[in-house]
């Protein structure tokens, strides 16, 4: 997990967050947090890969990075400036229904 004291809305980047919700106990924990130096404001977007990564949309940046567990940058794409994007889903194949 990223620094936890490193974590916390101060204007400086963008946050991901991945909780789990007990419905029964009404509580939230929080398993994984990461935090990048891209202000992104509006929409954004977050999937865990297979291999533990996770692969994070700055939609309004037009980023896109894939982090490790530990926090760790291991690739980030930009597309072309003032380039933006909606939603992502990381997938095996082009072909064939979605994953989920």
């Amino acid at each position: 997990m990223a620094n936890p004291s490193a974590i916390g809305g101060d204007g400086t980047g963008s946050i991901v967050f991945e909780l789990k919700l007990d419905t029964a106990a009404r509580t939230i924990t929080k398993v994984w947090a990461y935090k990048s130096s891209i202000a992104n404001d509006v929409m954004g977007d977050v999937q865990r890969l297979d291999n533990g990564n996770t692969v994070i949309a700055y939609s309004s940046k037009g980023v896109l990075q894939e982090v490790d567990q530990d926090g760790t940058l291991l690739e980030e794409w930009t597309l072309d400036l003032g380039a933006v994007m909606g939603y992502i889903q990381k997938r095996k194949t082009l072909y064939g229904p979605p994953p989920r």
